[in-house]
């Protein structure tokens, strides 16, 4: 069997918080061969577990932990925020250096499109549903401003700090439930009203569908009318709220052509960046839908797994459900498509989705068995010190070594 590659999640705060050093000799010693650093990331609320100077920490948000060339962003609407931890210490530095000096790849993530501080100060440039209220945590990707940001900040961050790859989260269209601060919702909504939410008819959105010649405003009409019932229903969910939702697209034309239009940007937005990462002599990896579970939803985002495997060099699925069965349904689904790119799973370490070590062994063994190129556990600052212990046993039964 060939050896699989495993990685984990790490962020800048916690490096510094532990020592950027000390925290990556932590990570190596639990056998694995890569470490993911967050460079641009977005809001949260986080518990570290193993802190014992602060207990729950509130990031920067929409923020990179780096400092930007003013020269690639000086004509371009939206600009990078910088952390102010870079005040203290240029985290992505120090940590590139001393992965070297352990051979262990250093890996670079960033979030794209999630940003709240930038969509929330862009308007114009933000998601927009079928009501026309925006989403100030979504920049919308079918703006060419849009992806100019994105790009530049790819390009940027290659060009100063000699990652062996860059891993690009939510680049594509966000989903409607968003965990967003004080989120109140009044109605049990299923998959259909979710995915109906999610869509963007922003001005660039509406262009793209217009050019495609999809009858934008009658979309919209209809959009809100399914809503809009929906809402009003006095019934509790359907018996199979995804049927309902395919019984109402697959008729519409118009419907399926402005998914398969932002399916073809987000695709193309992808070989954009993947070709910004080669020319640095860097991989490309593109984690897949975030808000959309399972992945064969990904459309809600404008992902079409077959489409972006032709262009990226590692597709990353997200296998953060509490069910075995359902988590080796997934990953054998995902498999079974036969993409031409690289594999990567991703497992949550954290309860529920992780119940104890041997559950973590098993997952692994799972994901090795279903033929990814690579496993990445989620999340080196979140996780007591018993559940790293699980991450180095996992390793440890890839390896052949129990």
């Amino acid at each position: 069997m060939v050896k699989i590659e495993t990685s984990i999640w790490a962020y800048p705060w916690d490096l510094l918080s532990e020592g950027v050093e000390n925290a990556l000799d932590n990570i190596s010693a639990l056998g694995l061969d890569a470490v993911s650093i967050a460079a641009a990331y977005h809001s949260g609320k986080f518990l570290s577990a193993r802190n014992s100077e602060r207990k729950v920490y509130f990031p920067e948000g929409g923020v990179v932990y780096f400092q930007p060339s003013q020269a690639r962003f000086k004509d371009l609407p939206l600009q990078p925020c910088v952390s102010e931890l870079m005040g203290k210490a240029d985290i992505l530095a120090g940590a590139v250096k001393h992965c070297k000096e352990l051979e262990l790849k250093s890996v670079a993530w960033v979030v794209g499109t999630h940003n709240t501080r930038l969509a929330s100060s862009h308007l114009e440039l933000a998601a927009q549903n079928a009501y026309g209220d925006p989403y100030i945590y979504a920049l919308c990707p079918s703006n060419e401003s849009v992806r100019r940001y994105v790009a530049a900040l790819t390009e940027d961050l290659l060009d100063q700090y000699p990652f062996g790859a860059i891993e690009v989260e939510s680049v594509g269209y966000m989903g409607f439930l968003h965990g967003y601060h004080h989120e109140f919702y009044s109605v049990n909504l299923g998959l259909f009203e979710q995915a109906l939410l999610a869509l963007c008819f922003c001005p660039a959105c509406e262009r793209m569908a217009d050019d495609a010649g999809v009858d934008v405003s009658h979309l919209k009409d209809e959009i809100r009318a399914a809503i809009d019932r929906k809402l009003a229903q006095p019934s509790s969910l359907p018996a199979d709220s995804l049927a309902e939702l395919l019984d109402f697209i697959l008729p519409r034309a118009e419907l399926s052509l402005f998914l398969r239009k932002r399916c073809e940007t987000v695709t193309q937005f992808a070989a954009e960046l993947c070709s910004i990462a080669h020319r640095q002599s860097a991989k490309f990896y593109f984690a897949g839908p975030v808000f959309a579970q399972p992945t064969a939803m990904g459309w809600v985002e404008g992902i079409d797994c077959n489409l972006i495997g032709r262009v990226v060099d590692r597709f990353e699925v997200s296998l953060y459900f509490d069910d075995p069965e359902r988590k080796a349904a997934e990953a054998f689904s995902i498999v079974g498509r036969g993409l031409p790119c690289e594999l990567e799973a991703a497992l949550n370490v954290g309860h529920p989705y992780t119940r104890s070590c041997s559950d973590l062994v098993a997952s692994a063994q799972l994901v090795q068995q279903a033929g990814f190129a690579a496993l990445g556990f989620y999340n080196y600052g979140t996780l007591p010190e018993y559940r790293l212990k699980w991450i180095r046993e996992a390793v440890k039964s890839l390896r052949g070594a129990f």
